[in-house]
């Protein structure tokens, strides 16, 4: 596992939300203005998320504490045992 601080789709994201961040901070007109630009930078960056995902062969750690030990147990739940695959 690599920590979440190399992770090229992370950074990404975290520009992209900077600058969105700014545009709407500015108060700017730039999307009514321009909405065909808007959509294609949009398209550019999900374009981008999904080629870096394609390209992405670690898993990140979490900053977070995993939650498996919040998530029910099917064993433990009567009723719940109806639903499993078996």
């Amino acid at each position: 596992m690599k920590p979440w601080y190399y992770s090229k789709i992370i950074w990404a994201n975290l520009i992209t939300l900077v600058i969105a961040i700014t545009v709407a901070i500015a108060g700017s007109d730039l999307v009514t203005d321009y909405p065909q630009v808007s959509a294609v930078l949009l398209s550019v960056v999900s374009g981008l998320n999904i080629v870096l995902r394609w390209l992405t062969d670690k898993p990140i750690t979490s900053v977070l504490k995993p939650m498996d030990s919040l998530r029910p147990r099917i064993s433990d739940n009567e009723h719940a045992k109806r639903y499993q695959v078996k």
